[in-house]
């Protein structure tokens, strides 16, 4: 791949980390500048390669996209969901590889990206990341997503709350005024 570019123009590097082939669109001290999502300059010095999985689509229709930390003995991959600056609103999630703590792995997401695109941070083990992307590959779906142990957390409080019984519905809390006559 020596030589390539990603459609930006930025040059473009293939490595193998955590198991992974993993195109680096973005090296780690390219410097970025331009107009945030709320009309302020910024400049962005990339401080650790960032690039995506190859073969792994992410909710962008583009690779799964992934930051790689320099500890290399890390054995939990943090998986940040990023929402759309204006809404508020889902947009995808971003590996983070390589980092010894999730406060690590945050504070290098959001080094990097605005603040208001932060929507939260989840955990996997490293062996139950690659196991997702494996079983991805083999379904052959379109897009893949992580789930990280916060998410099984929610799921299982959600199959809980599904199987409980039906309780009965609160009354409300000002009194309804009557349609009905005198």
């Amino acid at each position: 791949m020596k030589g390539a570019r990603h459609r930006d123009g930025q040059p473009e590097s293939l490595v193998d980390a955590f198991g992974f082939r993993v195109h680096i669109d973005r090296h780690a001290g390219t410097v970025f500048e331009g107009t945030g999502p709320d009309g302020q300059p910024y400049r962005v010095v990339q401080t650790d390669d960032y690039g995506y999985l190859e073969g792994v689509n992410g909710d962008d229709g583009e690779g799964y996209d992934v930051y790689l930390g320099l500890d290399r003995t890390a054995d939990r991959v943090f998986v940040v969901t990023q929402v759309k600056a204006s809404t508020g609103a889902y947009d995808e999630q971003k590996a983070m590889l390589g980092y010894p703590t999730k406060r690590a792995a945050e504070d290098t997401y959001k080094a990097h990206t605005h603040p208001s695109m932060f929507g939260r941070i989840g955990c996997v083990t490293l062996p139950a990341f690659r196991a997702q992307v494996r079983a991805h590959l083999d379904s052959g779906a379109a897009v893949f997503r992580v789930e990280t142990d916060e998410d099984s957390e929610d799921l299982a409080c959600l199959e809980e709350y599904e199987a409980a019984p039906l309780s009965e519905p609160e009354p409300p809390s000002e009194p309804v005024p009557s349609t009905e006559k005198p």
